[in-house]
């Protein structure tokens, strides 16, 4: 059976939902769950009744089969604001709302029957013309249902793609997948539901239950297999802020994690199971590139080195087959990741990728054979995977393969590949404290809504957003309605808006050819600056209280190992330093409404810096708070977002003047570490927060993926 609806066949025989001329990647379970709305369209089917077809035998809460609908809604183009295909009947269930078209390929039309007339009335001669005649007719007939057959297997067959079976279907955040030598086993992350911590967890990938590898309250990340499978190396997050990782093997069957080394990041074993290469290693003889450790600890070899003016970043090593070379990521400065490789006994470097690819950070693999190495790369917009020859060649896209797709691992023998399917949307909600209603307005995409800073006037909102497969600027009423895109610039790495005081302009940072600057434009979207001059990398962007200095964050300065705040005319001109060498405001710098303090966050903690005398301190009264962005400054107050136990939590509001904390609003149904920024109106009557609203991470395995 083929069900058709709008631009999209829903093909049983194949079981692929196919959009023009383009299969729509579906896990079985959102296959099963469309397949049920679809067949029953036009009928309200209950949410007791999905859970019962689509898991039959498994107690699954009504959040796993809402999370669900809401991926379906977004592979179907359905705004989830004001549905139009699945329509939500709250307190009830799902209704299935086009009209579908249904077509039984399995039904062969009737052949019409010849009437001859009676036979004996004709001659002999015009008897064996009108047989002749059927014959050719028949054959002819026979010959075009040949040739449509034949295209129709073809066009199909271009559609197939080995079907993703779902590995992991747990609430949370499931990540880093690492499939064992032999495919039997796969090593992964999971966040148990909380964000708060992330171990390690193995399961076997023909099914079973998880078995968890480690239990330390630190995240751990990035598990590698040894070659024999008989331990995992990973890297876990120290419990302060900006120290290394700590570099850790922990034998799989079950024993005591021995810790290496410390080290920055990026992790691989190499193929004799003797090696380990990492990013960055703390201690003497260690320093910033790329570095080989033996398993036993004591042999180290720096393999790259950064360059004097701290400008070259070296990341995500992986070892090639045969153990001769090491591909790896290559940023210069503010450009894109380039794929490289050094030759481990010549020490000879050379780039692969010469084009902009827009490399997804920490995905790098080599193909199994040692002639390619893929990548996924988010030039298109989502994330699929890539594959270039040794040779330097073009990369291509590798079609096989399911999109978007976040990180991915191959089994060794090449025939399995396993990824991580991502869903994470960002919604902002706008709470009106003049109003009696609890409920806040929701400006919602099946995107990522973030960013959000009110008007001085507390009447628009302007916000980041990659609703159209790009980064963007929009602007909004405050009350929600009337969302307009300003930018049109089709491009990743727009963001950070900030009015100016008088409301009539908005400056933001976007990264263009791999430059980060700072840009003004007009609420028309017309009259888009450039303010900063493409020295370093220059960020988060905010206007001084008087509308002439527009302050950001930038490490032009030589080294460029730390960010400063500098400042430049809105009319032009050369930038100025604010904070000198050795501070670091790279993190959410704002300037206080009388100009004379710099806030900031440093280590998640908000550090405040006086402009007259040049010292630095923590704000005193938040000295214990995670802020993260999670704070904004007022006319004479800082607010803040400060969890608590249970479902609520509250927006704060210090003032500068008494130093006393009163609560200004919650925020319902907010997670701990959940939220992205805050901002609040002059007025203090309205203020809003983007949070994630849906935030899934599953692993898919796909098998014969080539």
């Amino acid at each position: 059976m083929r069900y058709h609806f709008g631009p999209f066949i829903l093909d049983t025989d194949k079981v692929v939902l196919i959009d023009g001329n383009d299969l729509v990647p579906l896990t079985r379970k959102r296959y099963d769950i469309l397949l049920m709305l679809v067949t029953n369209a036009g009928r309200l089917l209950t949410k007791n009744e999905i859970l019962q077809q689509v898991w039959p035998d498994q107690d699954v809460e009504e959040g796993n089969l809402s999370n669900q609908i809401h991926s379906i809604r977004r592979l179907l183009r359905d705004d989830p604001r004001n549905p139009t295909v699945i329509i939500t009947v709250q307190g009830f269930g799902y209704r299935f709302q086009p009209e579908v078209t249904v077509v039984n390929d399995s039904v062969t039309p009737p052949v019409a029957e010849v009437n001859t007339g009676r036979l004996d009335e004709m001659s002999r001669n015009k008897q064996v013309w009108l047989i002749v005649a059927g014959l050719l007719a028949i054959l002819l007939i026979a010959a075009i249902i040949g040739v449509l057959v034949l295209v129709r297997s073809q066009r199909l067959a271009s559609w197939e793609m080995p079907l993703p079976i779902q590995l992991t279907a747990y609430p949370g955040v499931e990540q880093y997948p690492a499939l064992s030598p032999d495919g039997h086993f796969i090593a992964y992350t999971w966040d148990g539901g909380d964000i708060n911590n992330r171990d390690i967890y193995i399961q076997q990938t023909n099914g079973g239950k998880q078995v968890r590898v480690t239990t330390n309250p630190g995240a751990d990340l990035q598990p590698v297999w040894s070659p024999d499978g008989l331990q995992l190396a990973f890297q876990r997050v120290d419990e302060k802020a900006g120290s290394p990782n700590h570099l850790i093997i922990v034998p799989t069957l079950g024993g005591p994690e021995r810790e290496l080394a410390r080290v920055d990041g990026g992790l691989d074993w190499s193929p004799d199971g003797k090696k380990l290469v990492v990013t960055g290693l703390a201690g003497a003889g260690g320093g910033m590139g790329l570095f080989i450790i033996s398993v036993d600890g004591f042999v180290r070899q720096q393999i790259t080195r950064q360059d004097a003016a701290g400008t070259i970043y070296d990341s995500t090593p992986r070892f090639s087959p045969d153990g001769r070379s090491v591909a790896f990521l290559r940023s210069k400065g503010n450009e894109d990741n380039h794929v490289t490789i050094v030759d481990l006994a010549s020490g000879q470097i050379r780039e692969l990728t010469k084009e902009r690819y827009l490399i997804q950070p920490g995905s790098l693999s080599w193909d199994t054979d040692g002639t390619k190495i893929l990548f996924i790369s988010r030039q298109g917009g989502p994330g699929q995977l890539y594959q270039v020859g040794l040779n330097g060649d073009k990369a291509t896209p590798v079609s096989s393969v399911p999109v978007p797709i976040t990180s991915f691992s191959i089994e060794r023998n090449g025939a399995l590949l396993a990824y991580t399917s991502e869903v994470i949307d960002f919604r902002i909600e706008v709470y009106n404290l003049s109003s009696q209603k609890d409920q806040p307005c929701v400006i919602n995409s099946t995107r990522a809504d973030n960013f959000p800073q009110l008007s001085p006037d507390g009447s628009q909102l302007v916000f980041g957003s990659d609703r159209s497969g790009w980064d963007e600027i929009y602007q909004v009423n405050a009350d929600c309605s009337k969302v307009r895109q300003l930018t049109n610039f089709r491009e990743l790495g727009v963001g950070s808006p900030r009015w100016s005081p008088d409301g009539t302009r908005i400056v933001f940072d976007r990264r263009n050819r791999g430059d980060s600057d700072i840009y003004t434009i007009d609420l028309n979207g017309a009259q888009t600056a450039r303010v900063s001059d493409s020295i370093g990398s220059n960020v988060l962007p905010f206007w001084a209280p008087g509308g002439e200095w527009i302050y950001y964050s930038s490490n032009r300065a030589i080294p460029r190992t730390a960010y400063q705040t500098w400042k430049v005319r809105v009319s032009g001109g050369e930038a100025v330093i604010v904070t000198p060498p050795g501070t670091n405001t790279r993190t959410c710098p704002i300037l206080s409404p009388d100009g004379k303090t710099l806030y900031h966050s440093r280590n998640n903690r908000l550090v405040q810096f006086d402009l007259a005398t040049g010292t630095e301190s923590e704000v005193v009264e938040l000295a214990n708070l995670y802020v993260d962005r999670n704070w904004d400054i007022g006319k004479d107050a800082i607010y803040f977002f400060h969890y608590e136990a249970g479902p609520a939590s509250s927006i704060e509001r210090l003032d500068l003047r008494t130093r006393r904390i009163t609560t200004l609003g919650r925020v319902v149904e907010a997670t701990a570490n959940g939220l992205y920024s805050l901002t609040v109106a002059r007025d203090e009557r309205r203020y809003a927060v983007s949070r994630p609203y849906v935030g899934l991470s599953d692993i898919m395995l796909v098998k014969n993926w080539r």
